[in-house]
């Protein structure tokens, strides 16, 4: 099993167990009488069920209206590193959304998920 692997696979591993030690940190912060820090400690708990989300990202620099070229491209980078898409393209505006040339640039991400972990 290689490093990135193996590496996976303890993060999966960890991370069921931080949201139990967040929980069991709660409960001795609420028999102390902590209540701030129960519910921080909740609060952590709580985000841990949130899960991680690879994305492939690009920035684009021109006008809008050539982004569809931009998302053939990472999809071509995505179909060709066995990935897949796994849910909407989010697009960051990094300069005014407003300006008047026409000119901007944008960070286009796209979830994505590995569709064949054994990298065949």
């Amino acid at each position: 099993m290689s490093n990135t692997n193996e590496n996976l696979a303890f993060a999966f591993a960890s991370e069921p167990q931080a949201n139990r030690n967040y929980l069991f940190f709660a409960e001795k912060a609420e028999a102390e009488g902590q209540e701030r820090i129960t519910r921080l400690f909740r609060a952590a708990a709580e985000a841990g069920k949130i899960p991680a989300t690879r994305v492939v990202t690009i920035i684009h620099e021109g006008y809008y209206r050539k982004t569809s070229a931009i998302y053939k491209k990472l999809q071509s980078w995505i179909n060709t590193n066995s990935l897949e898409v796994c849910g909407q393209a989010e697009e960051v505006y990094l300069t005014d959304i407003n300006k008047t040339n026409g000119e901007q640039r944008i960070e286009i991400r796209l979830p994505v998920y590995i569709s064949d972990i054994s990298g065949r």
